[in-house]
């Protein structure tokens, strides 16, 4: 006997076809937050490197190194700003020289070194151009002992995406550092009590 092998009709590929829109729909905002949100994170976790980066380095070269918020990492005319979305870690200010290539990218042994010897940058553009930053210092000086010259805080939130939870939908971020030098990211959403510790909480 013969068994005839019968493949789908055009119905029941436009029924699978409509299923799938359907559930595309549903799903787009979820996921439209959560691009939105891992901005927030992307751009915190960087601040957060930088930060680190320059305390140890300050520790290692025996001198003192900055974290700084520009609004531009790639300008000549680069300026501090609380609300720099840009950062450069560097042993001298930035401010106008931007635009010097890292200590690594030079030819190795690079002449003369140029000032402000800068160890590393980073733009917003990679990654978190929504993301809106505001910080209580443009510049955080990292001693070679590892302390910081202020305590401080920055705020990512990205109002593209909408507000911050708990009444939005984005999970917006805190990047703390202390005058030791110690830095974290937090939850400013989240609670901590005696009771209930919660070590992502603000």
């Amino acid at each position: 006997m013969h068994n005839r092998q019968r493949g789908m009709s055009i119905i029941e590929i436009m029924v699978v076809i409509g299923i799938i829109a359907i559930l595309l729909a549903a799903a787009a905002p979820n996921f439209t937050s959560w691009l939105q949100s891992s901005q927030i994170r992307t751009s915190a976790e960087s601040f957060l490197n930088g930060m680190q980066l320059a305390r140890a380095e300050a520790v290692r070269r025996n001198a003192p190194m900055r974290f700084q918020l520009t609004d531009d990492a790639s300008s000549a005319a680069c300026v501090l700003t609380t609300s720099g979305p840009d950062w450069v870690v560097s042993q001298n200010d930035v401010t106008n020289q931007c635009d010097k290539a890292p200590l690594n990218t030079q030819p190795d042994p690079a002449p003369v070194p140029l000032d402000p010897l800068i160890l590393q940058k980073r733009s917003s553009q990679e990654g978190s151009a929504n993301v809106i930053v505001a910080a209580g210092v443009s510049s955080i000086i990292f001693s070679p002992l590892g302390q910081a010259n202020t305590a401080a805080q920055i705020d990512f939130t990205n109002p593209i995406g909408g507000t911050c939870a708990p009444t939005g939908p984005m999970r917006c971020l805190r990047v703390v550092v202390t005058t030791g030098g110690q830095a974290r990211m937090c939850d400013p959403a989240r609670t901590s009590t005696a009771a209930a510790p919660d070590p992502q909480a603000c």
